[in-house]
């Protein structure tokens, strides 16, 4: 069982949706559901600086009533982001989204974004799930 000792950059999903800090929470809900995705990073000159997933939306946004298009992404994404490394191994990965509650990781290389990794992606790759 030496799969959780997979680096991430094996693992991560590298097409990653992201937006700008001016972006509003409806630019995020078209493109979350065109895309059918549950998170999009948000990058400031190509840096991410934070991350909004449908939670976000349902807990900052549906839950108090509040226009998404009158909110921009950074009134609603969870920052600091919490990233890791490609060569992170994917039980360290693990282990830090389960310290942080975070379902999603973002991973960077030189401040660069390069990918994403899911609890569920874990998951497969462990043959937990298929």
């Amino acid at each position: 069982m030496a799969r959780m000792s997979q680096e991430l950059k094996n693992i991560m999903i590298e097409n990653v949706k992201t937006v700008g800090l001016e972006d509003t929470v409806q630019d995020i809900a078209v493109l979350m559901n065109k895309h059918q995705i549950g998170c999009v990073i948000i990058v400031n000159e190509k840096q991410p600086v934070g991350i909004v997933t449908e939670r976000d939306i349902m807990k900052r946004v549906v839950y108090k009533g509040i226009a998404p298009k009158n909110l921009k992404a950074p009134d609603v994404m969870s920052k600091p982001l919490i990233t890791a490394s490609p060569s992170t191994p994917a039980g360290d990965a693990a282990k830090a989204m389960l310290k942080w509650n975070i379902k999603k990781l973002p991973v960077a290389e030189n401040g660069q974004l390069v990918g994403v990794v899911t609890l569920t992606d874990l998951l497969r790759v462990e043959g937990v799930i298929e």
